[in-house]
């Protein structure tokens, strides 16, 4: 059975991208979007029954600036969720720390951890759980940097991330790409 169908962007934005993570110690759902018209990223939580749906405030512009490609990801270890996106006010890739409240989602310590690299197209991240380690790839370019794809390794400080330099394992310039961690693997 399918319930009603919820609209968490008012009619007056359309959507171009859209990022969904789920934070299972709060049993709620994030979801970060652009919105069209404004070219800003948005977040909201989102609230689920077996009946019905609410949505929590709208954290408009999260990123401060213009920005596009939002990528959620909710961390277990750290109880976080994690925002990553084309930022147009840094010129770069941004990373925020997300803390759920309520129905509400705030994110702080912006950080860089591509660097200079002024054309982040998207950026998509997943944690390493045998090394505690987050890893984060993304396709970037900018001055003095060859457009490839690019990965960097993030330490966690227990309260912030601390990145490697960016690396670039391949040329290759995808414009859509995805990650995960095989732990049995390693």
């Amino acid at each position: 059975t399918v319930g009603s169908e919820v609209d968490y962007k008012s009619s007056n934005g359309y959507i171009e991208s859209v990022a969904m993570s789920y934070d299972s110690t709060a049993e709620k759902a994030v979801i970060a979007y652009k919105e069209g018209n404004t070219n800003t990223c948005h977040a909201r939580v989102i609230t689920a029954d077996a009946s019905s749906i609410s949505l929590g405030t709208e954290n408009s512009n999260i990123f401060g600036a213009t920005a596009d490609n939002p990528w959620l990801y909710y961390d277990s270890v750290t109880n976080k969720t994690y925002v990553t996106g084309q930022d147009n006010g840094t010129s770069s890739m941004s990373f925020m720390i997300g803390t759920i409240s309520g129905t509400n989602i705030t994110f702080a310590n912006k950080a860089q951890p591509f660097g200079n690299m002024s054309a982040s197209f998207k950026v998509v991240m997943t944690r390493d759980t045998n090394r505690n380690k987050l890893i984060m790839v993304g396709r970037g370019s900018g001055s003095g940097v060859a457009e490839a794809l690019y990965y960097t390794i993030g330490t966690w400080g227990g309260s912030n991330w601390t990145w490697t330099a960016p690396i670039a394992p391949m040329t290759d310039k995808p414009s859509d790409f995805r990650i995960a961690y095989n732990a049995a693997g390693k």
